[in-house]
């Protein structure tokens, strides 16, 4: 392979000397050149442009004014219709295998607890 990659790699070298040099072909990539350089120049302004009237239009208008309440244990063992000494095995678990009963609860199916059951973290 090393060597299939350095005649690869000399046969590129003189294509390009014989495209760029021996032809003339750098003028057209200074052509090239000139129109992907105007090219990204417009995709810059039309992003700067877009930037600026998203800021003004919307920059103004912060509707996170305020912080949620963070939900209590209560709160989401009551939604994920379970109790509340199983949420918090769960909370310390390695491993959890769960499914969903016909409301949509959670069914805790397997646990690997980090710590013993009884114990706290």
């Amino acid at each position: 392979m090393p060597l299939v990659n350095l005649i690869l790699w000399f046969a590129g070298v003189q294509v390009f000397v014989e495209q760029m040099i021996t032809l003339g072909g750098y003028a057209v990539l200074i052509d090239q050149l000139m129109t992907y350089g105007l090219v990204v120049l417009l995709i810059m302004l039309v992003t700067l442009a877009w930037v600026i009237w998203n800021s003004r239009h919307y920059g103004r208008h912060n509707v996170r004014t305020h912080e949620l309440a963070a939900l209590t244990l209560a709160e989401t063992a009551d939604v994920a219709g379970l109790e509340v000494s199983v949420v918090e095995q769960l909370q310390y678990s390695a491993r959890i295998t769960l499914a969903f009963d016909e409301h949509n609860h959670l069914l805790p199916l397997e646990v690997d607890a980090l710590w013993p059951r009884n114990s706290a973290p």
